[in-house]
């Protein structure tokens, strides 16, 4: 069979990229170790971890009554909430939010990127036939000391917010608006923001994409370019310098880490497997000039370049989240891995709000009483099992936010993930100079949701119609 690409990754940023191919009238190969293809799109209720934007395990816990903020250790044998057995799922929400840092900045192209995931959720409720995908919330910004709301103010004047998106309200307005918010100094609050269910929103659109013509495929196979060879371990680890050994310790990992999910907000799920790297061929690096901004010879053709497992395709588009990294053919780009963490809970009663609250992190509203809290940001960190300190910090920020929660939840899921982010904190995309129809899609960062659509429709442009990338997105700007 041949494609037109092959997608490795099918998270936010591999489904919106495959979405941008399809409509465009071409075939796609979506691989993912995690796809549950054929399967019911029942949303299930145990919790579990992690989220898109990297990889991560997964931890069912049991209900842990939460009654202080008081700390314990990571290695407690009894520490109930790192109990249990695994199971691989999407972190349950993440939020859409235009307004970045304690400035409240406006996000890069934030009106493009807001409208175009917001139609992609509405286009995949109508496919679904069921609401509970997504949610119109807004976000409440609550200024919790006078500095940030100064900031906050001054936000309202210092970028140039669309129409309507944004207003400063009172504390008594804020207060009326979520009641159980603790002390602050007013709010802005942002009409355009909306939180999203991603366990089901990425099942829906699985079968979304499945439907319009897309081949999903759990089974993660070894890719080479057609104009070298595949390379076998030994010839691998001597190109990498590093022992045979050494080399299938690295892929073992990537093979326990294949099928796991990362949070909110580097939605995108990892593809990491084992899989052979092709040679570097004198078509290759003849091809094209490392750095080079906007070239015009890797996009648009439809000619196989390389061989996926028994087909022949086009383009393979890496959208696999931190796994993105220990793809060879991307040394070079400064990726960098922040760990996240969220916790989900349950109240003992139904809340009076359902606005999500962006305030030290985030605090995102289910149902009638459930609550999704997060999130850590731990640099330099790929470890992905949740910890208590983590815990620890995302409770003592909950009810500081919101203290009458205080002894009137219980924990039900922690989730922990690998979000990835570039220097100027927005995503990386196209293929390296030296790597002509070798694609990335990565680096969401903590904005996975709301860059992953319009971002998409950028690099799918640029495939299927050779119109050149723009500097700051470019993967040649790092090479």
């Amino acid at each position: 069979m041949t494609y037109f690409a092959a997608v490795y990754g099918a998270g936010l940023a591999g489904c919106a990229i495959a979405n941008k191919l399809l409509d465009a009238g071409k075939s796609v190969l979506l691989i993912d170790p995690s796809l549950e293809i054929n399967q019911d799109m029942t949303y299930r209720s145990q919790v579990a971890d992690s989220s898109r934007s990297g990889h991560a395990s997964s931890h069912i816990v049991d209900p842990v009554p939460v009654l202080s903020t008081s700390t314990a250790s990571d290695t407690e044998p009894d520490n109930p909430g790192l109990s249990a057995s695994v199971r691989q799922t999407a972190t349950p929400a993440a939020l859409v939010n235009p307004a970045m840092g304690r400035y409240a900045k406006l996000s890069w192209e934030a009106e493009a990127c807001y409208h175009a995931v917001l139609n992609r959720a509405h286009e995949l409720t109508r496919f679904s036939g069921s609401e509970n995908l997504f949610a119109e919330t807004g976000v409440l910004r609550p200024a919790i000391n006078t500095d940030l709301a100064e900031n906050f103010r001054g936000a309202l004047d210092a970028h140039d917010w669309p129409e309507g998106w944004i207003t400063w309200i009172d504390a008594d307005a804020a207060a009326s608006r979520v009641p159980y918010l603790g002390k602050q100094h007013g709010a802005l609050l942002l009409n355009k923001g909306f939180t999203v269910y991603l366990d089901r929103y990425l099942k829906t659109y699985h079968r979304y994409l499945e439907h319009k013509g897309a081949e999903l495929q759990k089974e993660v196979v070894s890719y080479r370019r057609l104009s070298g060879h595949i390379a076998d371990i030994s010839e691998q680890a001597n190109n990498k310098k590093v022992t045979k050994r050494e080399l299938l310790d690295d892929n073992d990992r990537w093979k326990s880490a294949a099928g796991s999910a990362h949070t909110s907000s580097d939605s995108v799920r990892d593809s990491h497997a084992t899989y052979s790297s092709p040679a570097h061929t004198s078509s290759d690096s003849d091809s094209g000039k490392a750095g080079k901004i906007t070239r015009s010879d890797n996009a648009s053709s439809d000619t196989p370049r390389f061989q996926v497992g028994e087909h022949l395709v086009a383009h393979i588009i890496v959208a696999a989240g931190s796994a993105t990294l220990d793809f060879p053919e991307f040394e070079g780009v400064p990726l960098h891995r922040v760990k996240g963490q969220t916790a989900t809970f349950e109240a003992d009663h139904d809340l009076p709000w359902d606005t999500a609250i962006s305030a030290m992190g985030y605090i995102l509203r289910e149902g009638k009483r459930g609550i999704i809290a997060g999130s850590t940001y731990e640099h330099n960190q790929n470890n992905t099992i949740p910890t208590e300190q983590a815990y620890q910090q995302i409770i003592h920020k909950l009810f500081s936010i919101v203290p009458e929660l205080s002894g009137r939840i219980v924990k039900t899921g922690q989730w922990a993930g690998i979000r990835v982010t570039t220097p100027n904190k927005l995503p990386v995309i196209g293929a390296p100079a030296a790597h002509l129809g070798f694609h990335m899609y990565t680096a969401l960062g903590s904005k996975g949701l709301l860059f992953s659509e319009h971002v998409a429709g950028i690099l799918a442009g640029h495939i299927l119609h050779d119109i050149p990338l723009p500097h700051d997105l470019d993967v040649n700007r790092f090479l």
